[in-house]
């Protein structure tokens, strides 16, 4: 592999000239910057077919984004080499608080994820990482030459990213990454690669990406693969790969390629309509849920004693009225207070119409967050319910958001947005931020939607701590959806933030 200094050429141990390059991409600020490709340069080329032409790319750096400001100014040469790996100017020896906000932001154009399907809810939380100097320069293309993806090796408990080619790779050929060459169309992104005067070509080479040339070598000759001069690229095909793999939807990928790619989202709408009946009925399906038939309401007995079946320890702990009693025979019960999903109410409603269940069917579309929100916006119109902030489905509405995002970003408004997941609780892979594209890769992790973020919140003052969020928890038990009945506890809770509010720290103030 190849990443060529200025008129500089060395040999490596096969003998194949070694060059590297640089090339300088003049911008609205002075500076440059060293763009990198990925080609191969083995004689015979890839084969698609040969089983040894999978490759194993290492990871750069693996976390949790609640640790990753922390991982960076705690873990020794870590901050350096991720803010080498970006192309950012660091030459201290401790942390500089304003390069690891740098990184913070930067890190999400080289981020990959995956998630761990086994193991509490908090280990299954997304876990995000970035590929080796290597695997970080490999460049998207429309027609990718090659997949990537991650591999966990549970043995040692260890990932890595298997690289892999889709279809035979010539030496010789050659592939564009890029519509045209000669345009700068990937800010900020290594792998980008296009023309540039000769004299452009020749400008000085930091002594940090000098040795950050250098290291790339050892692992790229591995793979007889390597970053390409301007001059080589002519001859060898280019190992490119699909940001956004299985994406068939042309808006979508457009909007999932905006942190690489820019582009003008102003004449998309940022209305979000209903959902159509086909949403509904696929989340039914994914339920696996059995609707019940027709039945007339139940008229019970005022002295009627109740038997509860029921597998939560807080209903067999605190229930303890004279009209309930404890049944061990899920078949003889009139109650079934359940913590496991209840799926076939189709024979409940045949066999045993008498017996009160804890469970609706379709509930999932007021107790999962992508789903209250389309069914809040029945109450306000496009803008929904005066009590639920603008809220987007990440999955589904990403051009809409896109495009409010863009407009209040156009109008001077705040744009503070919170990324919560579906259906998780307690702040698991929950984020606020105001930067699009961490918002625009978290959909690649979890299904999340994306709520605005209330910065003028009231506030309670803790002696302790100063200036605090803090909410009210109510419970309510719905007895019947037609007509309506809904009773609320009369005991509530009020909990308050450990920390007081400020709107431009990490999510740890919120």
């Amino acid at each position: 592999m190849q990443v060529e200094e200025a008129e500089e050429e060395e040999e490596d141990d096969s003998g194949d000239v070694e060059e590297t390059q640089q090339e300088e991409r003049k911008k609205q600020n002075p500076g440059t910057e060293l763009i990198c490709k990925v080609i191969v340069t083995n004689e015979d080329g890839l084969q698609a077919a040969d089983p040894s032409s999978i490759f194993l790319i290492d990871h750069a750096w693996t976390y949790r984004v609640q640790s990753a400001r922390q991982q960076l100014q705690e873990i020794p040469g870590l901050l350096h080499r991720m803010a080498n790996l970006m192309g950012i100017e660091f030459h201290g020896e401790f942390p500089d608080e304003g390069v690891v906000d740098q990184v913070m932001v930067e890190m999400w154009k080289y981020n990959q994820t995956y998630q761990l399907s086994q193991g509490t809810a908090e280990e299954k939380v997304p876990v995000w990482y970035i590929m080796d100097e290597f695997g970080s320069r490999i460049q998207h293309s429309t027609e990718p030459t090659c997949c990537t993806a991650p591999f966990f090796y549970s043995t040692e408990e260890i990932a890595y990213t298997i690289l892999w080619p889709v279809r035979d790779l010539e030496n010789g050929d050659r592939s564009e990454s890029c519509p045209d060459s000669n345009e700068v169309s990937v800010p900020a992104c290594p792998t980008s690669y296009f023309h540039l005067p000769d004299e452009a070509r020749h400008a000085a080479i930091p002594e940090l990406q000098r040795r950050r040339t250098m290291q790339l070598w050892a692992t790229c000759r591995q793979a007889h693969i390597r970053p390409a001069s301007l001059q080589g690229a002519l001859m060898h095909e280019e190992v490119t790969r699909d940001y956004t793999y299985g994406e068939t939807n042309p808006l979508i990928r457009k909007c999932r390629l905006l942190p690489w790619f820019p582009a003008d989202m102003r004449d998309i709408s940022s209305n979000t309509p209903e959902p159509s009946d086909a949403y509904y009925q696929t989340i039914s399906q994914e339920n696996k849920e059995i609707l019940p038939i027709p039945i007339e309401a139940q008229v019970y007995p005022k002295d009627k004693i109740f038997k509860v079946f029921t597998e939560m320890k807080q209903v067999l702990n605190n229930l303890n009225h004279p009209r309930f009693e404890f049944t061990w025979n899920e078949e003889e019960a009139d109650i079934l207070f359940m913590f496991t999903h209840i799926r076939d109410y189709r024979k409940l409603s045949k066999e045993r119409p008498h017996v009160l269940v804890n469970q609706f069917p379709c509930e999932t579309v007021v107790t999962v967050k992508d789903c209250l929100a389309s069914v809040a916006r029945r109450l306000g119109g496009v803008e929904g319910a005066k009590w639920l902030p603008r809220t987007f489905n990440l999955q589904t509405e990403l051009p809409q958001f896109v495009s409010h995002y863009r407009q209040r970003q156009e109008r001077g408004e705040d744009n503070h947005w919170i990324c919560k997941p579906w259906n998780l609780a307690r702040g698991l892979d929950t984020h606020i931020t105001n930067d699009l594209t961490y918002i625009i890769r978290q959909r690649e992790s979890t299904p999340k939607v994306v709520c605005k973020y209330i910065e003028n919140s009231v506030l309670f003052h803790r002696e302790e701590v100063g200036m605090v969020k803090f909410d009210i928890r109510y419970i309510v038990l719905l007895r019947s959806v037609k007509p309506l009945q809904l009773y609320a506890y009369n005991v509530f809770w009020l909990r308050f933030a450990n920390r007081y509010l400020n709107m431009f720290c990490n999510s740890a103030c919120h």
